[in-house]
């Protein structure tokens, strides 16, 4: 893993999805880019830093060129904040959210997308849970979003949640490869866990499905593990929260809209109720 997408909105949301990046980064050596991603009338060779008041009259561009000004100082400021021992690249880029994240992940090659969210859906707030899962439903690269008050402590257990379903587009080779790699990178032991109804009499059948999953996609070293609850959701959370896991992992597939792997929308749901950072891997786009 090279190269890490921060997107943000200025926030101290977002400023702890930096704090959480560069806890990433100083294990993988990856370069962090900070981005606000503002639709604007200008080409990329516009420099918010000089004097181009001359050249517009109209209030709404001056206003706009203001605004692309002091968000470029304030990205200085945090990349200079966070940047000891670092390399954070930062820039104001002219695109909203959605789509400028994804041409952004081709135009880097990013690797890791860290974004926060609020796990509202307040159209009036940048990183809401409508937000975050527009980025993940389109993004080509996995996506780990959190909230404010989550930290990046426990990165040694990560915890991937898994149903047992696919169809014919899910590359999971892609998927499980990548996990494989970013857990090798910042160190983490890897916990493959199903969730399946109280009282269910597969518990075994399950095991054994787990396991041929691990052998396939060479995840041997995980532990293999199936907990019971009625909720996925809440069986994920408190599976994770037993094994003090500092990311719960889940793969998903969109397809004529966020269908996920979990059925009832559980990636979604985790992303904004889960006190576990959600590190959210689409098996359409990797």
């Amino acid at each position: 893993m090279n190269r890490i997408l921060v997107p943000t909105d200025l926030s101290e949301i977002s400023e702890n999805a930096l704090r959480y990046a560069c806890a990433i980064a100083d294990k993988t050596s990856s370069e962090i880019y900070l981005v606000n991603f503002i639709r604007h009338p200008f080409d990329e060779s516009f420099s918010a830093t000089g004097d181009v008041r001359a050249k517009y009259d109209d209030e709404e561009t001056i206003f706009t060129i203001e605004l692309i000004r002091r968000n470029t100082r304030l990205l200085e400021e945090a990349a200079n904040k966070y940047g000891s021992g670092r390399t954070i690249y930062y820039q104001v880029f002219n695109e909203d959210l959605v789509d400028g994240v994804d041409n952004y992940i081709r135009k880097k090659n990013i690797d890791l997308i860290v974004m926060g969210t609020s796990g509202e859906e307040n159209v009036s707030e940048f990183f809401t849970g409508n937000h975050t899962e527009q980025v993940i439903i389109n993004a080509s690269c996995p996506v780990l979003s959190l909230h404010e008050d989550q930290n990046p402590d426990h990165l040694d257990t990560l915890v991937l949640g898994l149903e047992l379903e696919e169809d014919d587009k899910d590359n999971f080779r892609n998927a499980t490869r990548y996990l494989k790699d970013f857990a090798e990178a910042i160190g983490t032991h890897v916990h493959l866990v199903h969730v399946s109804n109280k009282g269910a009499a597969d518990k075994e059948e399950k095991e054994a499905m787990l396991k041929q999953f691990a052998d396939r996609f060479n995840l041997q070293n995980a532990t293999i593990a199936v907990t019971e609850a009625n909720d996925v959701e809440k069986g994920i959370m408190y599976y994770a929260h037993k094994v003090n896991a500092g990311i719960i992992a889940v793969l998903t597939h969109a397809e004529g809209g966020f269908f996920r792997i979990f059925r009832s929308s559980i990636s979604e749901e985790l992303s904004k109720d889960s006190d576990t950072p959600v590190l959210t891997v689409n098996l359409h786009r990797v």
